[in-house]
């Protein structure tokens, strides 16, 4: 169960992370409003799914972090 939480910890601070650097970049460019939250959820999906991988991959080979 620690594992799960550890995870979810992790997951928070890495979406935390890249809204942020994401949000900068957006700023800098001045990109539309539409334009930035497609972006924006389309890097966070991505970053999630890496994450997902790297969780069951964990999983499988029994690894502890």
């Amino acid at each position: 169960m620690d594992s799960y939480i550890d995870i979810a910890g992790l997951s928070i601070m890495i979406n935390i992370y890249v809204s942020n650097k994401f949000s900068n970049i957006l700023v800098f460019r001045k990109i539309t409003n539409t334009k930035a939250w497609k972006l924006w959820l389309i890097s966070l999906a991505i970053t999630n799914i890496i994450l997902i991988i790297i969780v069951d991959y964990i999983k499988y080979y029994h690894l502890i972090i």
